[in-house]
């Protein structure tokens, strides 16, 4: 009986912290979302930034974006794959894995979630200073929206815009977090399979990106470094405030050499 007892509020326990987990992202995320697509359309800014980036990858050579996405436009089968995988693929995943992460790996799911919100706000700021006008609009290049022309979802349709800022390319965090999760499966997985997939799936988003004409290569990169970024800083700061006592063990400690 009393097994049974401690079972019941080991779930509800599971439970409670659960709720308050979905909670704790869906706010940050909803804010995130909203104040992202509350940005000005900054757009000749933003074209501008577009047509600097491309001179950057031409200089460093690798401006590859319209050959990729050329490519994938010969086959209707593989417009549909990118477009698939950018658009059904990214929210599910990011689900899938938190509750995954959250059942079985709550050390790990907890590094991940911190990783999420401080990434969060370094995008924001980057969106806020530097807005960048994705390759789908740079029609002189013949980049194509392939989600608007092919797919069932168009990001420039009215209610897309309401919520949301074309504008706001760099970093993809799109890339980025998904990065995040498999960076973090990989890790954490003790199945070769599940390690695979955290390799596969970051990759077949990368490649999802470009070829929608929805990111340079060098916002996958920053997306990349940011994540990165956001894993130093709360090692940094993990590791600093261990070093520091807490108030309560210092009053403590003071009091028994007195």
């Amino acid at each position: 009986m009393e097994r049974v007892q401690v079972r019941q509020r080991i779930g509800l326990f599971r439970w409670r912290g659960g709720l308050r987990e979905v909670a704790l992202i869906l706010c940050v995320y909803g804010t995130y979302w909203l104040t992202r697509g509350s940005l000005p359309d900054r757009v000749v800014t933003a074209v501008q930034n577009a047509w600097d980036i491309v001179d950057l990858e031409r200089y460093l050579g690798f401006f590859w974006e319209p050959h990729i996405q050329s490519w994938f436009l010969k086959s209707s089968f593989w417009v549909d794959a990118a477009n698939a995988v950018y658009t059904y693929f990214y929210y599910p995943v990011l689900i899938i894995f938190a509750i995954w992460a959250y059942n079985r790996h709550r050390k790990q799911y907890s590094m991940a979630r911190n990783v999420f919100l401080v990434s969060a706000g370094i995008g924001f700021i980057c969106f806020a200073i530097y807005p960048l006008a994705p390759p789908r609009m740079l029609l002189s290049f013949g980049f194509v929206d392939t989600m608007a022309q092919y797919g069932s979802v168009d990001y420039s349709a009215s209610f897309f815009r309401t919520f949301s800022n074309p504008y706001a390319a760099m970093p993809s965090l799109h890339f980025g977090w998904i990065l995040l999760v498999g960076i973090s499966t990989f890790l954490i997985a003790k199945s070769i399979w599940l390690k695979v997939v955290g390799v596969l799936v970051p990759l077949c988003m990368l490649i999802a990106t470009v070829a929608t004409g929805n990111h340079f290569i060098i916002d996958l990169i920053a997306g990349a470094i940011v994540i990165g970024l956001a894993y130093g800083l709360i090692i940094l700061f993990t590791r600093l405030r261990s070093k520091v006592k807490p108030p309560l063990a210092l009053e403590k400690h003071g009091g028994a050499s007195e």
